[in-house]
């Protein structure tokens, strides 16, 4: 990109989203680049290329291919990525960049040290394996040791649950003044809008398919399940993670499929639709977990949820009004909250509208994007005294609030339900 051209007035701000792979920026981050672009942002996404590239141009964004390696093991492929994302970091000259994962973090913080930028912000969007029961010892030291070393002190984080933010802090890892809460990289609720299901009761596990995700503890219920209700259907949408050390295996589920334990439909691009058949919504993670996006579009669905009282899942399973929480790696106990489910409709029609209120209420896409934007102009704020860059006359936090008054003004929740 270079050198920037003076335009008429101030220079757009240019922020920078740092993903680990294309199709998760459309999957989880979309929103936030929409809204910030009406905020009066430039938007560029880095990310492993895994989608078209013309997407991005259509809808006005600005694309780079960068590649982040999986994993804490890797050293070199590690310090490769570093090197790259610094020279991109300089050529581009971000006011803002947004680190997006664990991987994003750790590699973007370090270069982003490199090219001492002024404006940097962390994205906790779960722990991953650092959150997760029963992790490596070696994978959770190495990983808390890498965060640190991606941390400057002007850096700023946001969280989606309190426990993350609780542990990085213990860890040293940012402060409270630095950092924020915002639940969930929010749900598109028109979208995703309830519609009565059809035919045999569906109950429905999806997202990656890693074993901390709860995979086997679902099929062990629907197991259980089946025999007090044979009619229920059991069905499995995702697949396999093959760069994850904790992918399950594509033929141990082939074969739960030939069984007729579960239904296995692989990947789908029309979840809306997919919620919309089921009657019941179930993720059994122990997975160091954000806020699953598998259960704000449950919850947007209208569907009644099972999870786990595990980080994350809690912020949106609140028991016996949204959902049921259960242990983790208790089949048993998933089961029975399932059965309660599946024999009583009027239960799960009263849990799916009040689920549907809390996604509207708390998750909403745009309410989330405009709880980040907010972190960015502290962020500007606070970090634009340390800026080492120059060339044009800047937008502040401030002009671009002023400038577009629309963006980030306050809206009617109601509106949203009723747009659906």
């Amino acid at each position: 990109m270079g050198k920037r051209k003076q335009a008429k007035g101030n220079v757009p701000m240019r922020l920078l989203l740092v993903v680990s792979r294309s199709d998760y920026f459309w999957s989880h981050r979309a929103s936030l680049a929409r809204w910030a672009r009406r905020a009066g942002f430039e938007v560029h996404v880095a990310a492993r290329q895994v989608t078209n590239v013309e997407r991005f141009a259509r809808v006005g964004l600005h694309f780079h291919p960068v590649d982040l390696p999986r994993g804490m093991r890797r050293p070199l492929a590690q310090l490769v990525a570093v090197g790259r994302l610094a020279a991109l970091y300089r050529q581009l000259r971000p006011d803002i960049v947004h680190h997006l994962s664990v991987q994003a973090i750790v590699v973007g913080g370090l270069a982003a040290r490199l090219a001492r930028l002024p404006c940097v912000v962390h994205g906790f969007t779960g722990l991953g394996a650092l959150g997760t029961l029963g992790a490596s010892r070696t994978s959770y030291h190495l990983a808390w040791r890498l965060l640190k070393w991606a941390w400057a002190s002007h850096h700023f984080a946001i969280f989606q649950n309190r426990n993350d933010l609780a542990d990085c802090v213990s860890r040293g890892i940012g402060d409270g003044k630095h950092a924020a809460v915002i639940r969930s990289s929010g749900v598109d609720v028109r979208r995703f809008y309830p519609s009565p299901p059809d035919g045999d009761p569906i109950v429905l596990l999806a997202g990656r398919l890693i074993w901390p995700k709860g995979v086997a503890e679902f099929v062990e219920a629907a197991r259980r399940v089946k025999a007090r209700f044979p009619t229920a259907r059991f069905v499995v949408v995702g697949t396999p993670d093959p760069d994850n050390g904790c992918a399950c295996s594509a033929e141990w589920l082939a074969h739960q499929h030939r069984t007729g334990v579960i239904e296995w439909w692989g990947h789908r691009d029309d979840m809306a639709s997919v919620y919309q058949e089921a009657a019941v919504v179930a993720l059994p993670s122990w997975y160091g977990e954000g806020v699953p996006k598998v259960l704000l579009e449950a919850a947007a669905s209208g569907r009644p949820l099972v999870a786990t009282g595990h980080r994350g899942c809690r912020e949106v399973v609140l028991p016996g009004r949204t959902g049921y929480r259960v242990p983790p790696r208790r089949p048993d106990q998933l089961a029975d909250a399932i059965e309660r489910l599946l024999e009583d409709a009027e239960l799960r029609e009263r849990m799916g509208r009040q689920a549907r209120a809390l996604a509207v209420s708390q998750f909403n896409d745009r309410l989330v994007a405009r709880k980040t934007i907010d972190v960015y102009f502290r962020c500007l704020e606070t970090s634009r005294q340390r800026s080492t860059f120059s060339g044009g006359t800047r937008s502040t936090a401030r002009d671009v609030a002023e400038s577009f008054p629309g963006a980030l003004e306050p809206f009617d929740l109601h509106t949203l339900d009723e747009a659906a």
